[in-house]
Formats: C-alpha cells, sequence, structure tokens
C-alpha cells in the first residue's frame, strides 16, 4: 500500500523502492526524501501566492500529486501556508482538495491555521475547518485533484500544535481582537462536544483569555474566559467509568477478587440479567456495628435496620441517592462488589482533602503541596480523612498537625500561628466536589470528598515546618508539586488532578493581580512584543516576496 500510494504521485517505481529503502519503509520519510529530490516550479508557490488556481492545477496534474508536499527552500512553507498567507481562499480550497496538509510548520513553527487566525479571517478558518480533514494524507490517485482516496484526519488537532512562541490560534485571535475569528473557533470545538483536561497556555503561561485581558480586549477576553469554562473537562467527570472502584488498577490487597465488569456494562441502566457481584464487607466493619458497639463507627449489617430519617439525614454531593430493594447503589454504576467492603457507611461516605500549598522557602520557585504516606499501604497522597458534616474541609490528621506545631510555640508567637492559621483555613476555595474513584467503593458504599485548596504566604508557609522526607505513614509532608518527585507522581485516586486545578486557579489569581497591580509595564511590555512581531512579520514577508 505504501508503495502504490508513492507511486501514484508521479514517482518512478525505482525512485519509490531506493526510497523507501532508505526510510525503512516508513512512508511519510520517503516522501520527504523524493520531494526533497524533485525540482519544484517556482510558479508552482508564485501561483499560490496570487490565487492563480489555474496554474495550480497545471503544476498538480502535469508534475504529480507530490506538489502539495514541498516547501519553499528559504521558509519552508508549503503552498497551502502561502495561499493562506495571502488570502487566497480559493486557491487554498483547490490545495485542500488536493490533500494539502493543515498541521505542517513552516520555519517559525507555523501551521496555516496559525496564519488564518493572525489575520482573523473568518472565510478561511471556516474553510481550514471544513476542508481540513480531507488532507493530513497521501492521496491515492494521480491527479491531485479528485476526491478518492480521502482518509480521515481530525482538524481539531491542528487547533492544538503551538507555534515557536507556544501559541495556538486562539491565542493570535485574542492578541489581535478578532473576536469574529475567535467566535468561529470555539463555535467548532463545541460541536465537536470535545472536552480537554487543562486550559490552553503558551510559553508566557497566558491562556488566551488571559492574553486578551492583557492586551485590554475586555469583551473578547470575557467570551474567552466563559468558552474555557465550558470546554475544560470538570475533574468530578474525568474518572468515568470509574476504574480503580472496579479493581482494574490498585485493587485493594484486603479485598477479594471482584466480579469483573466491562467499560460498557459499567452503567445500572444497562440491563445485565446475570450479574452477580462477590460479596464482601470486612470484619473491621462489622465488628464497629454501632448497633452492637455503642463506640462503633459503621451503620449496622443488616441495611434494613437503618431507619427513614437517618436516610433523610444523609447528604452526597452527587445528588439525590438511589435505591434497589432499600440498598443504596453506587451513582457510577457497576463495580463487582457488593455490601460495603471496608467502608462503615451504606451509601456515601463523606471525606475532606485538603490542598495545602506553598512556594518552596528556599526559594527554589517550585510549588509544594502537603501530602502523606498513607497508613492503608495505597501510597502517598493528600492528607485528608472522614468527616461528619458535607461541609467540613479540614479532618482531624490536618488539625492535629497544625496543633504539634503550635505546641512549640510561645505565647505572642502562638497568638501570631494562630491568627494566620484561621486566616488560611478562611481562604479556602473548593475545586472538587462529588465522587471518589476508590479502590475501596463498591456497588452500595463509595468515597465521596471535598476538595479544598489553601495557599499559604511566604511567611506562614515557611512557619509550616513538616519534614520533606519521611518514611513513616501519616507523617505530614511538604513534596515538589512536580513529576520528577515520584512521591506526586504517584499520589493517589485523582488527588494529583485536584492539586494541578488548584495550581491553574493560583496561576489565574496572581495572574489578575498582577495586571491591577503592573499594568504600565505590562501594556509596555506588550507593546514592545507587538513592534517585535511587527517587525518579524515584514522581515517573513520581505523574505517570501
Amino acid at each position: 500500500m505504501q508503495r502504490s500510494e508513492l507511486q501514484s504521485l508521479g514517482f518512478d517505481d525505482s525512485e519509490v523502492d531506493d526510497a523507501l529503502k532508505e526510510a525503512n519503509n516508513d512512508r511519510d520519510a520517503a516522501l520527504k526524501l523524493l520531494v526533497k529530490s524533485r525540482h519544484v516550479p517556482h510558479s508552482f508557490f508564485n501561483a499560490a501566492k496570487q490565487g492563480n488556481t489555474s496554474q495550480l492545477r497545471y503544476n498538480i496534474v502535469g508534475f504529480g500529486g507530490w506538489l502539495v508536499f514541498a516547501r519553499e527552500e528559504e521558509t519552508e512553507r508549503t503552498a497551502l501556508h502561502c495561499a493562506v498567507l495571502n488570502n487566497r481562499p480559493q486557491a487554498a480550497l483547490l490545495l485542500l482538495k488536493s490533500k494539502a496538509q493543515i498541521d505542517v510548520k513552516d520555519f517559525s513553527g507555523h501551521t496555516p491555521f496559525h496564519f488564518a487566525a493572525e489575520h482573523g479571517s473568518t472565510e478561511l478558518i471556516q474553510l481550514l475547518l471544513r476542508e481540513g480533514s480531507n488532507g493530513g494524507t497521501i492521496p491515492e490517485t494521480d491527479t491531485g485533484v479528485n476526491e478518492k482516496g480521502r482518509r480521515a484526519h481530525d482538524p481539531m488537532d491542528a487547533l492544538f500544535i503551538p507555534s515557536r512562541s507556544g501559541d495556538l490560534p486562539l491565542h493570535f485571535c485574542a492578541f489581535y481582537d478578532f473576536t469574529q475569528a475567535a467566535e468561529t473557533l470555539i463555535t467548532f470545538m463545541h460541536k465537536t462536544k470535545k472536552q480537554y483536561f487543562t486550559p490552553f497556555h503558551n510559553h508566557r503561561k497566558l491562556t488566551p483569555w488571559q492574553l486578551a485581558e492583557s492586551r485590554g480586549f475586555q469583551k473578547l477576553s470575557k467570551f474567552l474566559k466563559d468558552s474555557e469554562k465550558s470546554l475544560i473537562m470538570p475533574v468530578n467527570q474525568r474518572s468515568k467509568p470509574h476504574v480503580q472502584a472496579r479493581g482494574i488498577v490498585n485493587a485493594h490487597r484486603l479485598y477479594p477478587k471482584r466480579l469483573e465488569v466491562p467499560d460498557h456494562m459499567t452503567p445500572w441502566d444497562v440491563p445485565w440479567v446475570l450479574y452477580n457481584p462477590t460479596a464482601f464487607t470486612h470484619r473491621t466493619v462489622l465488628l464497629n456495628d454501632r448497633k452492637i458497639n455503642p463506640k462503633g463507627w459503621a451503620d449496622p449489617e443488616d441495611v434494613h435496620d437503618i431507619k427513614q430519617a437517618e436516610w433523610d439525614a444523609k447528604v452526597s454531593h452527587e445528588g439525590k441517592l438511589i435505591f434497589d430493594q432499600g440498598t443504596p447503589r453506587n451513582p457510577r454504576g457497576r463495580t463487582g462488589m457488593s455490601e460495603r467492603g471496608l467502608l462503615g457507611k451504606w451509601g456515601p461516605n463523606l471525606a475532606a482533602d485538603p490542598i495545602i500549598t506553598r512556594s518552596d522557602p528556599t526559594g527554589s520557585g517550585v510549588l509544594q503541596v502537603i501530602a502523606a504516606l498513607r497508613a492503608d499501604h495505597l501510597g502517598w497522597g493528600l492528607p485528608g480523612g472522614m468527616v461528619v458534616h458535607i461541609s467540613d474541609n479540614v479532618p482531624p490528621v490536618i488539625q492535629k498537625g497544625f496543633e504539634t506545631l503550635a505546641k512549640a510555640l510561645r505565647d505572642a508567637e502562638l497568638k501570631e500561628f494562630t491568627d494566620e492559621q484561621a486566616a488560611l483555613f478562611e481562604s479556602g476555595e473548593v475545586v472538587y466536589r462529588g465522587y471518589v474513584d476508590d479502590p475501596r467503593n463498591t456497588d452500595n458504599a463509595w468515597m465521596e470528598t471535598q476538595a479544598t485548596h489553601f495557599h499559604c504566604n511566604q511567611k506562614f508557609g515557611a512557619r509550616l515546618s513538616f519534614p520533606t522526607r519521611t518514611t513513616d505513614p501519616g507523617v505530614l509532608t511538604w513534596i515538589n508539586i512536580d513529576v520528577a518527585d515520584e512521591r506526586y507522581e504517584k499520589l493517589f485516586g485523582n488527588h494529583a488532578e485536584w492539586v494541578e486545578s488548584s495550581v491553574l486557579h493560583l496561576r489565574d489569581d496572581n495572574f489578575s493581580r498582577q495586571l491591577k497591580s503592573n499594568s504600565e509595564a505590562e501594556a509596555a511590555l506588550v507593546h514592545a512584543r507587538r513592534e517585535e512581531q511587527r517587525e518579524q512579520k515584514n522581515n517573513s514577508w520581505l523574505n517570501a516576496w
């Protein structure tokens, strides 16, 4: 197939065989070698710049379909780059129908999408989005202008290719206040019904809305910020269908083997007549049955012994509880195990996971978060814990850790420490509230949490002298928010996602404060950058000319 595809572009059999051999049968690498070996008529690129579709068609049919993959020697631009840069939609359409690629970078790291966005050309953006799915591959015919042999190629991928400065097409729209072009891109993203895990930052750590705000384009900034909220997937939707709760990864060492539940059979609304989950409640839970043990922390063994008033008092972050013959049902679907496992409560078991961060006091600039080695042998995690009330956000383990530090302080220092601690815990921002994909979950009992972010100021963060290295379970420890730190990389469950969400919020807050306090300096910086880009653009146009 590789050989015939390359032959269809107008290359001789011997040329194709030699190129494939040199490229170890890599079709794309072989194509580059073949194109590089051929003479490209200068009239081809000039026709693209001038919008001369007759000349373009003549070149493609006469020389072969390989021409659309050729590049200008100095700028490394394809004919599609040239057509878009010079606002030639008809020429761009012909090239796209000839299988031109939309995701190729030129010498400055720009794709055709970058040029279309930089010029605010809604027509060209729509054209690339509509016809771009037909490119990105080698055609199977030799005319270069027919419809046969196209392969699917997602133009969405090209929207997320960064330029050399890390800017996406949306960043260019934001920089030049091209609202209509930005709306076109956002509308396309919404139509695909895709969502993304993280905002779109360039090398300056700015999202498109932040860039627009820094330029003073308030209307566009608000539109982009609102759009980002709908495009970025909420953390509580990223674990569907749950994985750890089915024992697919990180199966709990104290649990028997669960019934295997495939992804498509996880939802309760999918019929499974022969579903027979493993029944299991750990002995520790049964010994703490509050019906037989006055100091017990677990619900009665028989779910029907729980009175209606108690059910009414149970609150879930996921909404109204769903029951099956009097037994609560996991809101995320089947887990392959019934009863309660190691969880004490039928239904939701509430926890709080505080995310306490600081800047490294040594001045490294690295953000750190308090973590602890879990006593249940499930690795490192946020120092959370079970809570009684749904609004509780600081579990006992954190309170105990802070109390330990306070004991070593004198009266004046103690008062200052206590005041700073109170201010910290009043400043919390909830970054997640809901179901937790936890290996302890069952069909009838599951973990829910509220993850709240608390960021320490420089002074108080330095006073929290928890160790940075320890192997003792339950000891509060500062770890770097960096995948290079193995402890952070292997944080339990969804904890790393919550921490990353906190960091993004912190970055946005810092950005807004910086804009207010340094508006003149920022304006000067942006002006200088704009002048620099204008000069670079003029130079690139002169080189292209």
